[in-house]
């Protein structure tokens, strides 16, 4: 997460279909970085400053 450049790159994804959560690689190379609007840097912000943890592998934010 970059909060200056106010974008976050995006690295893996949750695989679907299954039972068991894992973390798996992009489909493609494209996409890896997206920008991102106030809205979702303030409920970001908002939620680390309310929940700091150590353990971040699967958040959940509320806008």
């Amino acid at each position: 997460m970059d909060f200056l450049r106010k974008e976050t790159t995006i690295s893996e994804q949750s695989k679907a279909g299954t039972s068991e959560f894992s973390w798996v690689p992009l489909k493609t190379k494209m996409s890896r970085r997206l920008p991102l609007p106030d809205v979702a840097l303030e409920a970001l912000a908002k939620e680390l400053e309310e929940n700091p943890c150590a353990d971040r592998s699967m958040p959940t934010f509320e806008l």
